[in-house]
């Protein structure tokens, strides 16, 4: 079995790997990591981003090629980096967002790990193993179990670290709610204030100014101006559009029923251009969503985004709010203006191709 030593003095760490098969493929994945004096230095690893930054050992199917990244999973390094841990390949498994963030399994440890070594002079050692395959769930490049123990050098350890630690990677899921009463009210609520807004041909930014340089508020996919066709509103129609809108209701209850608005708790920001919605306004759209969707958050762009139910401990499929109109050019933090999506439809709209064909599919129709 490969093994790999990494010295970050007076840190040692050795590695040791085996190999497994994916499609047929020989790769290789850590199974047991080895570090003594382990410590907290005054100045972690540097970390590495974009093309610099290695993938997990798991994910490389020769010295030179990598395979692509483990759905809903990032970069988790076994021996942090805030400890000295390397940048390696070696040092890397594919780590569930939910498993390494910060309040996850290995991320509480990790903290738990950094608070005893804060204590100048403290040191101990660290085993780690680690076991795939016991969960059909999770791919085989993936541990599905990670146990870990420490020894302290010269100082008693805490019980919050004495012992094995189990500690078990799943997948992320889909987190639902059980709507109650007053969710069901606020469903029907937004329902019927929807129609009256369609019917009345209510737009936000016909309504309010953003404040500064362009008074004209910026949010996106509405209905054509007159010099695209040459009529005014009055000959549109019926309006489609609105769909394109998923939030924008809560603008119309905001400016036209302002005390079903207070009713539940919505937050009243004051918008503008170039702004990020508030933390408000986010719990808001989440809300609504799950209420629309029977319990289940999901996104408001079904057709392109390829998780339809999102999840909030994944890295892909983690719920984004995004703005319509984009934010750095000049969009508004007007309920009319988000959308709920995937983080990786979200990185994807970065690539002005997909933009543009996802537009293309919200031109408004007139009938």
């Amino acid at each position: 079995m490969p093994v790999w030593t990494y010295r970050h003095d007076p840190m040692v760490a050795t590695f040791e790997s085996e190999a497994f098969s994916v499609d047929g493929q020989m790769r290789q994945r850590v199974t047991k990591v080895q570090v003594s004096h382990l410590y907290l230095p005054a100045r972690g690893t540097p970390r590495l981003a974009g093309q610099a930054a290695p993938m997990p050992l798991s994910q490389h199917l020769s010295d030179v090629q990598v395979a692509a990244r483990v759905t809903h999973t990032d970069r988790g390094h076994l021996v942090g980096l805030q400890f000295g841990g390397p940048e390696h390949p070696f040092n890397l498994v594919p780590m569930y967002s939910g498993f390494n963030g910060q309040s996850g399994a290995w991320g509480s440890f990790e903290r738990t790990l950094r608070e005893f070594l804060a204590v100048r002079g403290r040191a101990l050692d660290m085993f780690i193993t680690l076991t795939y395959g016991s969960s059909t769930d999770v791919p085989a490049q993936v541990p599905s179990v990670i146990a870990v123990s420490v020894s302290a050098r010269g100082a008693a350890l805490p019980a919050s670290l004495q012992g094995l630690r189990i500690l078990l990677h799943t997948p992320p899921s889909v987190e639902t709610k059980v709507l109650d009463e007053r969710d069901h009210e606020l469903g029907e609520l937004l329902e019927t204030r929807e129609s009256e807004m369609v019917a009345a041909g209510w737009f936000v930014e016909d309504h309010i100014a953003s404040p500064g340089r362009n008074s004209t508020l910026s949010v996106g996919l509405r209905q054509p101006s007159r010099a695209d066709f040459g009529v005014g509103r009055d000959m549109a129609g019926t309006l489609t559009y609105y769909a394109t809108r998923p939030y924008a209701v809560l603008d119309y209850l905001r400016y036209r029923h302002a005390t079903d608005y207070a009713r539940f708790g919505f937050p009243t920001p004051t918008v503008q251009n170039v702004t990020e919605f508030s933390t408000q306004q986010l719990e808001a759209i989440r809300y609504v969503n799950v209420v629309r969707n029977g319990g289940v958050l999901r996104s408001d762009l079904p057709a392109f985004d390829p998780f339809r139910d999102l999840m909030p401990a994944s890295t892909d499929a983690k719920a984004v709010v995004d703005h319509i109109w984009p934010k750095q050019n000049g969009g508004a933090n007007a309920f009319s203006n988000a959308r709920l999506i995937s983080q990786r439809l979200n990185t994807a709209l970065n690539d002005h191709t997909l933009l543009d064909r996802v537009a293309q599919s919200f031109l408004p129709v007139r009938v």
